[in-house]
């Protein structure tokens, strides 16, 4: 079992990033609904072996809006989730999953 586990989603939107629903340990800890005006979504898991071990960080992309890849491009770019999106040249797609490092 893990020292500890974390879950978020976060949803792109023309103005940043915003929280979305989160868990812990696999259980809602807080539920919301996803921005009308989201683009991407993404979930951020966090878990921690121990308390002396540093946090494992991944990212996986859940849900992108049908035919926005260029706003999301351009949306990423102008708001980095650190971690997740490094700035990627025009036409470059990021994977789907990220490890944040």
């Amino acid at each position: 079992m893990s020292f500890d586990r974390y879950d978020v989603e976060l949803h792109l939107t023309p103005s940043g990033w915003v929280d979305g629903t989160s868990w812990y340990y696999g259980k809602v800890e807080h539920e919301k609904e996803p921005p009308s005006d989201r683009v991407l979504t993404v979930k951020k898991h966090t878990e921690q072996s121990s308390g002396w071990a540093p946090a494992d960080v991944t990212f996986s992309v859940v849900w992108e809006k049908p035919g926005a890849e260029n706003e999301i491009d351009g949306l990423k770019v102008a708001h980095p989730l650190p971690g997740f999106c490094a700035p990627m040249p025009p036409g470059h797609r990021a994977p789907r999953h990220g490890r944040a490092r």
